[in-house]
């Protein structure tokens, strides 16, 4: 459970950063930095709320999968939804890293 809560902890992270663009987003989430809102294309938002609920875990020794339930609306500083997804299944492959880390190497969701 202890490399579980690694990847949510860096999820949080990724879904309450309003503040960076793409590539920073990229660099420090992997791919975990589409939940992130991006400067580039969102522009300067205020803040972020959202859910994210473990549905399951089953890690190996180097790799696994996640599956996590989530809703995120990021919003303007005028209190109006820049964007939102809400009630998302989520399954994540991950991976430890060379560092021993472990990444999400994979994100699938229903279109």
């Amino acid at each position: 459970m202890v490399r579980t809560r690694a990847v949510l902890r860096l999820a949080d992270q990724a879904f309450n950063d309003v503040q960076h663009t793409g590539v920073e987003n990229e660099e420090k989430y992997g791919l975990l930095a589409r939940s992130a809102t991006d400067t580039d294309s969102y522009g300067d938002t205020a803040f972020n709320e959202h859910s994210l609920e473990l549905w399951s875990a089953h890690l190996g020794k180097d790799e696994g999968y996640i599956w996590v339930y989530y809703s995120s609306e990021t919003f303007n500083h005028d209190g109006s939804i820049a964007h939102g997804s809400w009630n998302i299944p989520s399954f994540w492959k991950v991976e430890r890293n060379d560092s021993g880390e472990w990444v999400v190497v994979q994100i699938r969701e229903h279109p």
